[in-house]
């Protein structure tokens, strides 16, 4: 199933014009023969090099550690050469424009390119696409629409499961699925691993994911079945401990699972509103089920970052902050007061600058109604939308040396002063204690003083006014 599709003329015959393709398969010892001399191996070759290697040295009783080596040894080979890796996984069809989309990206100067997979119950999905395929040929053409119409015939109870509304939702939240009545699904994928890349110029971290943000031009993601569409090929009972408990998306949770896999391109992974659709799209349907995507995907993002910042504050010792954080999380305040794409310059109070305000204060700002309050404070101490932290850079303190007059705006709206005395930097009166902290895209600084909010809510006695509640 796999080849046939790849070798359909749009496919690998369209890439190999445009590119030279090595195509490495690894394998036994017992099962090399029979590979390198099988007609349909034959055909191949007509079109590209194909090398079927000896898997050595890897246990092969653990199917998918064994298949992540033989990929490290392909990207070993293609790091060596200069060349451009691309990881085939075998239990695939391809549909019928699939790699001469690739080489369009190549032409238009993308080094980078991604994509992702819909899961189908193997045996009925194979049975259909082999009734497909012409007695005697190589080849097996199918077009994008009419595969995903064979993916939903077959659809894998795990890829049911990521629906938004399902009851089940995985524990593994790596996308999620929006419908589009009597057309098809809106996709919007969370971390994904690179496809195509070059891997001299890669740089993964510790989960395989780009550690660097793609320069603009160089990476795209592939996000339309008429040009790319892959289905993977799973047994019915696969990753079933993922989705058999009760349990809703929640944007919650969703942020928390995706810091886990923390990666600088996420959110241009996410960004894709990718469609695989079995019939002609209708516009306005599409862009409805992508405005539900948008909501989600942005409260999980604020989410994400708000753990981000939870988790630097109990390691920077800022105990009572990285409550606070904890809190405004599980309330759902986090994913209100998060503002912009960029990172966010954070001033963080530390334990002692919390304690000085008084415990009356402190009592207040963890009540568990006093949203407002706790909204007030955190908007205070956010001055939104800066780029990443440059290595040696320290912008409060270049901004006090380029400015005797300086000034930040913070989320609220409220604007802080910034000075230097005798060495040391001060916002609004409020001492900086050591360097910046990087956490992601957000530049942290330790404060020793409370920046309280203007008009706030919070009295010289720490009481909270009458009818608190919760921001709309």
């Amino acid at each position: 199933m796999n080849i046939p599709t790849l070798l359909a003329p749009d496919n690998m015959p369209a890439l190999s014009k445009q590119v030279d393709v090595t195509y490495v398969i690894y394998t036994r010892d017992e099962d090399f023969d029979r590979l390198d001399k099988a007609p349909i191996i034959l055909e191949m070759r007509r079109y590209m090099k194909v090398n079927v290697t000896l898997l050595k040295d890897v246990d092969l009783s653990n199917p998918i550690a064994a298949h992540h080596a033989a990929w490290a040894k392909g990207i070993d080979l293609a790091r060596a050469a200069g060349m451009l890796a691309l990881l085939m996984p075998p239990d695939v069809a391809w549909s019928s424009t699939s790699f001469k989309t690739v080489g369009q990206k190549l032409a238009e100067g993308h080094q980078a390119i991604l994509m992702t997979y819909l899961r189908v119950e193997d045996k009925s999905f194979e049975k259909n696409i082999l009734a497909l395929r012409t007695a005697g040929s190589h080849s097996l053409t199918i077009s994008g629409n009419d595969l995903v119409t064979l993916c939903v015939r077959s659809l894998h109870p795990l890829m049911a499961a990521y629906l938004r509304n399902s009851d089940y939702f995985p524990i593994h939240p790596e996308m999620m699925f929006w419908p589009v009545k009597d057309e098809g699904m809106v996709l919007r994928v969370l971390a994904r691993e690179m496809f195509l890349f070059d891997p001299n110029k890669a740089e993964l971290n510790a989960v395989a994911l780009p550690n660097r943000p793609f320069k603009p031009g160089e990476a795209c993601f592939i996000d339309d079945s008429d040009d790319l569409f892959a289905v993977s090929l799973a047994p019915l009972g696969t990753d079933l401990a993922w989705h058999v408990n009760r349990r809703t998306a929640d944007p919650i949770d969703v942020g928390g699972w995706w810091l886990s896999y923390d990666s600088p391109v996420n959110d241009f992974v996410v960004s894709h509103k990718v469609r695989w659709h079995f019939a002609p799209v209708t516009e306005k349907k599409w862009q409805a089920a992508e405005l539900a995507s948008d909501l989600f995907i942005r409260r999980a993002a604020a989410n994400r970052e708000a753990n981000r910042l939870w988790l630097g504050a109990r390691h920077l010792g800022c105990r009572l902050a990285a409550k606070l954080i904890a809190l405004s999380i599980y309330t759902g305040l986090a994913a209100r007061v998060a503002r912009g794409r960029k990172g966010n310059i954070v001033l963080l109070p530390s334990d002692e600058a919390l304690e000085a305000e008084g415990q009356e204060f402190v009592d207040a700002l963890f009540d568990a109604k006093s949203h407002a309050v706790r909204s007030q404070l955190f908007k205070a101490h956010l001055v939104p939308e800066h780029d990443p932290l440059e290595a040696g850079v320290d912008p409060l303190a270049q901004l006090a040396l380029s400015d005797v007059n300086a000034e930040i705006g913070t989320v609220s709206g409220q604007v802080h002063t910034v000075d230097r005395r005798d060495g040391v930097l001060f916002v609004s009166g409020a001492r900086v204690v050591g360097e910046p902290i990087s956490l992601g895209p957000h530049i942290v600084y330790i404060v020793d003083k409370v920046l309280e909010p203007a008009g706030s809510m919070l009295t010289h006695t720490g009481t909270l006014p009458s009818g608190d509640s919760v921001p709309a």
